[in-house]
């Protein structure tokens, strides 16, 4: 009777241990590993997430650690519709799905592919946005730009002295 005893609370304390690494490493990964979340920081706020297999650019309202698990919309909405600021909700499924995404202090760069024209698009986002984003009426035009063209982007970049490029 006893060895029973002894054997349950040993079976007990092993599945006790593996609760809490499975635990500890859960949270630890979103602190140190949010890429494990499909979620990655460009600084100041922004992140690119993937969530429905498609990946998009939010403001971040809901992280913890390190780790975005959704926010305002920033793109790919404004690229494929018109000028919209919804915030992102598991309901919605965007037209258009982020392939590359670049960043610096003040830009992030996305190169985007729209499922309902089934064309390349591109999109620049001035990271001051932060600064206005729940304001109710702001002019979007003036911080987020997007192009149909490589040609047209590459000439915006070069003028406004963006040093990111996306082949």
């Amino acid at each position: 009777m006893v060895k029973k005893h002894n054997v349950v609370l040993s079976v007990l304390a092993f599945a006790l241990i593996i609760i809490t690494l499975f635990i500890v490493i859960l949270f630890w990964s979103e602190v140190y590993r949010p890429d494990w979340w499909g979620s990655n920081d460009l600084g100041d706020g922004f992140f690119c997430i993937e969530q429905d297999d498609r990946r998009m650019i939010v403001y971040g309202t809901s992280v913890r650690g390190n780790t975005c698990y959704g926010g305002i919309g920033i793109v790919p909405q404004l690229c494929s519709k018109p000028l919209a600021f919804n915030s992102y909700t598991s309901d919605y499924l965007p037209d258009v799905s982020v392939l590359e995404v670049y960043h610096d202090s003040r830009w992030i760069i996305a190169r985007v592919f729209d499922n309902i024209t089934k064309s390349t698009k591109y999109c620049i986002v001035s990271k001051q946005i932060a600064d206005i984003i729940y304001r109710n009426e702001i002019d979007m035009n003036a911080y987020i730009f997007y192009f149909d063209e490589a040609e047209s982007f590459r000439d915006y970049c070069e003028t406004n002295e963006i040093d990111i490029f996306i082949e």
